[in-house]
């Protein structure tokens, strides 16, 4: 199965995903270029470690958002936070800020499973021959 081209749903997704990825919102750019490069770096190359390393990097980015979130949310509640605690801080409403820090996380698991999964399947095949050929 390692010698076998894509399948058209397979190009799809990939295809789809980045672009999805782009329309989402600012910080998904970055991503969407990074894995953009790993695909061209594939073709230029055929080392498949690239395509493994621009989903590393896009996971750790996707962190590195949440993380971001989540001390600006901190930062920005810190008196109210430490005032009235957790509790009261979910009771009055705002754990929609909890979105913002959890939401950058969902990528990760649909990266590994759109993107690197099909390719890794056919490793040899997109190695040699590239993703849409």
């Amino acid at each position: 199965m390692e010698n076998q081209p894509l399948g058209s749903g397979e190009q799809a997704k990939i295809v789809i995903f980045i672009l999805l990825m782009l329309l989402a919102n600012v910080w998904a750019i970055v991503p969407a270029i990074l894995l953009g490069l790993g695909i061209f770096m594939l073709k230029r190359s055929e080392d498949f470690s690239y395509i493994k390393a621009a989903v590393n990097i896009t996971k750790g980015y996707w962190v590195l958002v949440s993380l971001f979130w989540a001390a600006f949310i901190l930062i920005d509640q810190y008196e109210w936070y430490s005032r009235d605690g957790f509790v009261n801080w979910i009771a009055d409403g705002n754990y929609i800020m909890l979105f913002f820090v959890i939401a950058p996380l969902a990528p990760i698991p649909l990266t590994h499973y759109l993107i690197l999964k099909p390719l890794k399947l056919r490793k040899a095949w997109v190695t040699k021959n590239g993703i849409f050929q």
